[in-house]
């Protein structure tokens, strides 16, 4: 749990800096916006290395664990997806306008025309993209959520099995005492039996004595 952390901890510094960098490019242009975007694709790439370590420490988590740190990790991915829809289109937008503001200063309305043009199918293509990645959080969405639910029933399964397990060593530990308890059982009428046998022993015995002590005083006096 201690690493997950770690590596959210990271993830949300990398964040604030992809996010700051992507209001910049929105604001640069030439070399400085180019410089800019290839700092924030390494900056993307740090930061999908960081989910998938988070997603690798999600495996060894117990139940509990798992639900919580899945729902941060589907927030943390989603979030990622973002960054890198923003970035293009930050990274776009500020193409065009740098191209726009050239052509006012001395093109055509032709050129301007076809530029405006050029503006409305990027903005189409960045709906479609919208949607295809939505598509895709979905997708990947449902298909976490079969994995949790597979390992969730996986634990149950598991667990069963142990519940199983100790109540077979439950019956035999009852076995035992019954067959324990049978032994004590015979023991304590076997003791019983051999005390009575005992009695009746020193009984007899001591009937042979008073008649031989018997006996004898009567043929003394004859």
């Amino acid at each position: 749990m201690e690493m997950f952390d770690s590596y959210e901890q990271d993830f949300n510094d990398l964040s604030v800096r992809i996010k700051d960098r992507i209001e910049k490019i929105k604001e640069l242009t030439g070399e400085e916006k180019k410089k800019l975007k290839v700092a924030a694709d390494r900056e993307l790439d740090e930061a999908h290395e960081l989910i998938q370590q988070m997603d690798s420490e999600l495996r060894g988590f117990s139940v509990d664990e798992r639900k919580d740190a899945s729902k941060k990790l589907r927030k943390y991915k989603n979030q990622y997806q973002n960054f890198q829809t923003e970035l293009r289109k930050a990274y776009e937008m500020s193409s065009y306008s740098q191209d726009r503001n050239d052509l006012f200063d001395g093109r055509s309305d032709y050129q301007v025309q076809n530029l405006d043009q050029r503006q409305k199918l990027l903005q189409a293509q960045n709906t479609l993209d919208n949607s295809s990645q939505r598509l895709q959080n979905a997708h990947k969405t449902a298909l976490q959520s079969e994995q949790i639910g597979t390992e969730i029933l996986a634990d149950l399964h598991q667990q069963g099995d142990t519940l199983r397990g100790a109540h077979k060593k439950l019956q035999r530990a009852e076995e035992n005492v019954d067959k324990g308890g049978n032994i004590i059982s015979r023991m304590f009428r076997r003791a019983v039996t051999n005390k009575i046998i005992l009695i009746i022993i020193i009984i007899v015995l001591l009937g042979i004595i008073a008649m031989i002590v018997y006996f004898t005083r009567f043929y003394k006096k004859k």
